[in-house]
C-alpha cells in the first residue's frame, strides 16, 4: 500500500493519524517482518493490524555470493510456494537491486533463462516492494540507491503492480528514492507502453531492443511477432515527446546474430532518433543455449561503430556470472505454473 492509503485506513477506523506514521515508517524506513515487530505501536493495535492486514513477508530460502564482484542472488519464497530471483550488485557504499515482477515469462526469448518456464503469475505490489526491503534491510548490503526492474519476467505487463510499487519506491515515506534511481525495463511490450505514456510515473525507461530489423528480432523475440519494432519505436518516441522520459537501449549481442557492422549502423539511427544512449551487452551463457558471446575485438568494434556515429554507447559487463546472476540468468529453480 501507498503510505496515503495506510493514512486512510486508520483514519476509517477512526485511529489517530500519528499511528499510521508510525506504522508506514516501521515498514519502509526499519524493515519491519510483521506487525509484533512495531515496538512503539500499542499491542492492542498490532493485534488488531494483524487481524486484519498482513505485512508481505517474502522468505529467503537461498543466497548465493559472487566470489568475483560480490554480487548477492537472493532466492525468495512466496506465499503459494513459487519463487522469485532478486540481485543485488554492490558498488562501493551502495547498492542496486535488480526486482522481478512475474514468477517466469511469457515471452520466451531463447537467449533468456527466464521464460523457459513459462509464465506461472504476476507478483502482487507487495511481493515487488518485498524484494526491495529484503535488500534494503539485509545486514550484508549497503546503502539501496537504485532499484531496476529488470528481473524476472515484463514489468510492463504487470503495469498496475508494477506501477504502484514504483510509487512507492519514489515516495518520500517509502523508499524516497529519486525518479533517476529507478529505472523500469521492457521487452516492448505495446499496451504497457501506452500506458505509461498516459500515466505520470516519472522514472527512466530502458527498451530491451537486442535487434534492428525484425526477421532477427522476430528470432531473437518472439513478442516482436505480436508487436514488430517499428510500433515498439514508435510508442517510444511518443512517450519521450509527451514525458521526456529519458530511454536507455538494452542490446545483448550474440554472435553471429546481430553483432555485425550494419547491425551496428542500424542501432545507430535508431538511437539517434530516440536520443538514446546504447548498453551493450555480451551475452551471458544459461543451459542448453546454442548461443555464443562475440569475441572482445567484435564488442570493441560494433560500439565503436556506435560511438563514431555519436552515440553514447557503454558495454555492461556481466555481474554475478559465477552465480547465474548476471543479464539473462535469472531462473527460480521451481515454480508454481498455472493449471
Amino acid at each position: 500500500m501507498l503510505p496515503e492509503e495506510i493514512d486512510a485506513l486508520f483514519r476509517a477506523r477512526g485511529l489517530a493519524s500519528y499511528r499510521s506514521v508510525q506504522v508506514v515508517e516501521w515498514l519502509f524506513q526499519h524493515g519491519a517482518r510483521s506487525f509484533d515487530d512495531m515496538t512503539n505501536v500499542p499491542k492492542s493495535l498490532r493485534s488488531e493490524c494483524a487481524e486484519h492486514y498482513s505485512v508481505t513477508d517474502l522468505k529467503i530460502l537461498k543466497v548465493q555470493v559472487s566470489q568475483a564482484d560480490r554480487t548477492r542472488k537472493f532466492l525468495l519464497g512466496l506465499s503459494d510456494g513459487a519463487m522469485v530471483e532478486t540481485v543485488v550488485l554492490p558498488e562501493g557504499k551502495r547498492s542496486t537491486a535488480c526486482i522481478s515482477t512475474q514468477v517466469g515469462c511469457a515471452f520466451g526469448c531463447p537467449f533468456c533463462a527466464s521464460g523457459k518456464d513459462g509464465l506461472a503469475r504476476n507478483l502482487s505490489v507487495g511481493e515487488i516492494v518485498d524484494q526491495a526491503r529484503r535488500a534494503r534491510f539485509h545486514p550484508d548490503i549497503g546503502n539501496l540507491t537504485n532499484i531496476v526492474l529488470m528481473g524476472m519476467g515484463e514489468p510492463l505487463a504487470n503495469y498496475e503492480a508494477t506501477a504502484k510499487a514504483t510509487r512507492i519506491f519514489l515516495h518520500e515515506r517509502g523508499f524516497a528514492l529519486g525518479k533517476r534511481r529507478v529505472t523500469i525495463s521492457t521487452a516492448g511490450y505495446l499496451p504497457g507502453l501506452e500506458k505509461l505514456a498516459e500515466d505520470d510515473l516519472p522514472v527512466r525507461l530502458a527498451l530491451s531492443l537486442h535487434a534492428t530489423d525484425n526477421a532477427t528480432r522476430n528470432r531473437l523475440m518472439p513478442i516482436n511477432k505480436k508487436y514488430p519494432i517499428e510500433r515498439v519505436l514508435e510508442a517510444c518516441n511518443h512517450l519521450l515527446l509527451s514525458r521526456r522520459t529519458p530511454l536507455t537501449i538494452e542490446y545483448m549481442l550474440i554472435e553471429g546474430h546481430n553483432d555485425s557492422l550494419g547491425e551496428a549502423r542500424r542501432l545507430a539511427g535508431i538511437c539517434q532518433s530516440l536520443r538514446a544512449k546504447v548498453n551493450l551487452i555480451p551475452w551471458n551463457p544459461i543451459s542448453s543455449s546454442r548461443f555464443r558471446s562475440p569475441s572482445e575485438e567484435r564488442i570493441l568494434r560494433f560500439q565503436a561503430e556506435l560511438r563514431k556515429a555519436g552515440v553514447l554507447a557503454f558495454i555492461r559487463r556481466s555481474r554475478g556470472a559465477d552465480i547465474d546472476a548476471a543479464c539473462g540468468q535469472l531462473r527460480a529453480s521451481s515454480t508454481t505454473k498455472k493449471a
